[in-house]
């Protein structure tokens, strides 16, 4: 009974849910960064994949454009030095996004 109506609640309130959702990611990572000294590009890279993700059901296909150009532009520009980022979470969301929101062309139904 809770889990409907905590299901309820969260399609109900999607916008809501998904800015809540980027600023969790992000403000995760701006903290972990801030722990481990990390440099600018760390902090670039984390709000740049991060939040996109507050609009990701409203505007699926921007959402995963943006997530998809930054991971890549990090991977190039990363490379050796750190690897994965933890805001590189995004990824599977705005690609989930963009296949259950998005238009067919994006892979939605």
């Amino acid at each position: 009974m809770l889990g409907e109506r905590l299901d309820s609640w969260l399609r109900g309130h999607g916008p809501l849910v998904d800015a809540l959702i980027a600023l969790l990611l992000a403000t995760c990572c701006v903290l972990l960064g801030l722990f481990v000294r990390a440099e600018a590009a760390y902090f670039l890279f984390s709000l740049l994949l991060s939040l996109p993700l507050a609009f990701r059901r409203r505007k699926p296909a921007v959402c995963a454009a943006l997530v998809l150009g930054t991971a890549g532009v990090q991977w190039l520009a990363i490379r050796n030095d750190v690897g994965a980022l933890p805001a590189d979470l995004a990824v599977p969301l705005a690609v989930h996004a963009a296949a259950a929101y998005g238009p067919r062309q994006a892979g939605g139904a």
